[in-house]
């Protein structure tokens, strides 16, 4: 994983403040029907795509009310395009900590359903019964380690908060002093931290483990070992934008 210069970071921390406050909140929706549903956030940049609506039509399918999540244009280098994701998820998960709804999910738009999966809406929030604060709907687990119900990995394209969670996670992300993972993985300052993923990690660890929607089996529609859960990239038919950007 390759990482911008801490001068472009600072830089970059500071414009990611300034941008976060402009995202305009959703109304709250009252209704006690519309309170049994669940939003999902699909960030992307471009809604006329192939990768988009493929998104769009999976999640619609298992249930969710999909509401799109376009990140600010900050510059075309690697850096610069994974602190705009970072930004637009981040502005998803402030929206679920001050919703109405207990939990609230976030997804980018390069995601397939796992082969093994046939999960709903229905199945989904009752895995937040079990759940404590997030969940993964998919990850990518640490190459070399276990594939547990209760695990930490990487991959933000698929991703559950409650609002006690997403409250948690905001609150870390502004953290202006490194911090040390529990468990495994460079220290990090979660504030100038570029990707989500790795900050999401750290929480993990310090959490002993988040859960992890099944199945718990590799997919044979993904490209990596070690992708898992109910969603996975779909990197047969979408490449990474980010990790095809310009240093």
């Amino acid at each position: 994983m390759k990482h911008g210069s801490s001068s472009v970071k600072n830089g970059l921390v500071i414009l990611s403040l300034l941008l976060a406050a402009c995202f305009v909140r959703l109304p709250l929706l009252q209704s006690p029907s519309a309170l049994k549903g669940r939003v999902a956030y699909v960030v992307s940049t471009n809604v006329t795509t192939k990768r988009y609506f493929q998104t769009k039509d999976i999640l619609e399918r298992v249930g969710f009310r999909v509401t799109h999540i376009r990140p600010y244009f900050i510059g075309s280098t690697m850096t610069q395009q994974t602190f705009s994701n970072k930004i637009a998820i981040l502005s998803a998960v402030e929206r679920i900590a001050n919703g109405v709804h207990p939990w609230g999910y976030v997804f980018e738009d390069d995601i397939v359903m796992h082969e093994l999966s046939d999960a709903k809406l229905r199945d989904i929030i009752a895995l937040e019964q079990t759940a404590d604060r997030f969940q993964y709907l998919g990850v990518c687990i640490h190459r070399g380690q276990p594939i547990k119900p209760v695990t930490c990995g990487r991959c933000a394209h698929a991703m559950g908060f409650s609002r006690e969670g997403a409250r948690e996670l905001l609150a870390l992300c502004q953290l202006e002093e490194s911090v040390k993972p529990r468990l495994m993985g460079d220290p990090t300052i979660p504030a100038r931290e570029p990707y989500l993923d790795v900050i999401v990690d750290l929480w993990c660890q310090d959490r002993n483990g988040f859960q992890v929607s099944p199945p718990l089996i590799e997919s044979s529609k993904s490209t990596e070992k070690g992708h898992v859960g109910i969603f996975i990239q779909d990197r047969n038919a979408f490449k990474s934008i980010i990790s095809n950007a310009p240093q």
